[in-house]
């Protein structure tokens, strides 16, 4: 499983028709619990095994099948060393047991559609929901007609607002996503314009009310509001854009008797409190739903009639060539929450970009649609699934210290044939806890240049330059 938000079902399920056989692993059990399950696996004692990414490498003997569900999830990548992909290494265990492996998904990464599609994997598909269940209708809300109509930014259309009050009036459930927690994206001077950013970080600092601090993403750097700007000394200070946590407060106000439920990162630290929540809303004990993409993929709410996504294009304006798919992914994730029980279920998506490919095939809940339209431009460009990828970063007290190991690295790797160079270049976060980034990108036809210009410039263990192997992440 991508995540351990989605193994407490699954495991349900699996306990239920497997009574006694099914071990668990993820960083959300304590020491001891993972321990126990280990050596039910040593002894033979748990047949069935279910983890999140590290679940890939578990003592299992002779196995005869590998199961990877939600395989484009980015979370199967780990960012630290070493940099695995959870995914392609199932698929290299399940080679190496001579076991098959199944990739399962709605929206399969362009990758694996690719290699179904050259025949390098077979496909199989699933033409029907459970039980019969019809897919959810799919309404596009135009923001832009709607801040003609009103004269202002529209957080909830009238469409959305009006839905939700049906939807309540006969005791069914709403979930609305919005991609970014925290009250307010960041706090600005009207006066002199500039923004309020992280010291140790390239990044500007989130609000968060319930707090009253403004914080880091990244490094955890807090700090309490100021009263006057820290550069002008001007109180003219204004926060821009909403989180999660203003949504949830608009709601109360909009919708007072509502049981309303916001899970996010901040909501959720404490342990159980995800699969809690989750529950909750499970067993009708919520009215609305609001949150992150943690909702969006796996869970099934029988009385979640309407999904409401509040800005679906926020994730295409990031300088990532997946940014489509992405987007894609997570709009039909979570469209394919509402009407998943005997009710049917309604999407209502607001954009600022109604006609873009990623907004109008995710409307249609039409993948292959999409994967048509994205792909030749993969190609044109040379990005996978047409070419492979390595990402070289460096990282110093100062720029120069960060760039000198690159630009080293770049004169020998010029030396092997087939490679195209990018940079060095400043990472798109170029700090992160007072230390400078850097990153050289290098692209190939095909794998084996890589693999040459690894030989060619190996790097130190613990040096100055790290490699990342088909990187997913390009910014952090």
């Amino acid at each position: 499983m991508p995540e351990i938000g989605l193994t407490p079902r699954l495991l349900a399920r699996l306990e239920a028709r497997f009574p006694g056989k099914v071990a668990v692993g993820h960083a959300g059990l304590n020491a001891t619990e993972r321990q126990a399950d280990v050596l039910r696996l040593l002894q033979d004692e748990a047949p069935l095994f279910v983890g999140v990414r590290n679940a890939v490498l578990a003592p299992l003997k002779d196995i005869g099948l590998v199961i990877v569900d939600e395989e484009q999830e980015g979370s199967y990548k780990s960012e630290e060393h070493p940099r695995i992909n959870a995914r392609d290494l199932a698929v290299k265990r399940a080679q190496l047991e001579g076991c098959p492996v199944v990739l399962g998904s709605a929206t399969p990464s362009l990758e694996s559609w690719h290699a179904a599609q050259n025949g390098r994997y077979r496909l199989l598909r699933l033409m029907e929901r459970p039980a019969g269940v019809t897919l959810p209708t799919v309404k596009v809300v135009d923001l832009r007609e709607c801040y003609k109509e009103e004269r202002k930014k529209v957080v909830f259309s009238p469409l959305l607002l009006k839905g939700m009050r049906e939807a309540l009036s006969l005791g069914q459930q709403c979930m609305l996503l919005l991609n970014r927690r925290g009250f307010e994206n960041f706090w600005m001077c009207r006066a002199c314009g500039k923004t309020f950013d992280c010291p140790h970080c390239a990044l500007s600092l989130t609000y968060h009310k319930g707090a009253y601090r403004l914080r880091c993403h990244l490094c955890g750097y807090e700090t309490a509001p100021p009263e006057v700007c820290i550069h002008c000394g001007a109180e003219h200070l204004r926060g821009v854009g909403e989180g999660t946590e203003q949504i949830e407060d608009q709601l109360r106000a909009l919708f007072p008797e509502a049981r309303i439920l916001r899970l996010d990162r901040d909501t959720t630290t404490r342990r159980g409190s995800l699969e809690a929540g989750l529950l909750a809303a499970e067993e009708g004990a919520v009215d609305i739903l609001v949150g992150t993409q943690m909702l969006a993929k796996g869970h099934t709410f029988p009385k979640l009639t309407l999904v409401g996504i509040l800005n679906a294009d926020m994730g295409l304006k990031i300088p990532d060539f997946r940014a489509a798919e992405r987007t894609f992914q997570l709009l039909t994730q979570v469209a394919g929450r509402a009407g998943r029980a005997e009710l049917s279920g309604r999407v209502l998506l607001q954009t600022y970009s109604p006609d873009h490919p990623a907004i109008v095939h995710a409307v249609a809940q039409n993948f292959e649609g999409f994967a048509a339209e994205e792909l030749p431009y993969r190609e044109a460009l040379g990005y996978p699934p047409y070419a492979a990828m390595s990402l070289y970063r460096s990282e110093g007290d100062t720029p120069r210290e960060a760039l000198e190991p690159l630009r080293a690295l770049r004169a020998r790797l010029e030396t092997v044939p087939g490679l195209r160079l990018l940079g060095p270049l400043e990472s798109p976060i170029a700090k992160v806890k007072d230390r400078y980034r850097m990153q050289l990108i290098v692209k190939a036809a095909s794998r084996g240049p890589l693999g040459e210009a690894m030989r060619a410039a190996p790097l130190e263990p613990g040096g100055a330059v790290t490699l990342d192997r088909d990187p997913l992440q390009f910014g952090v």
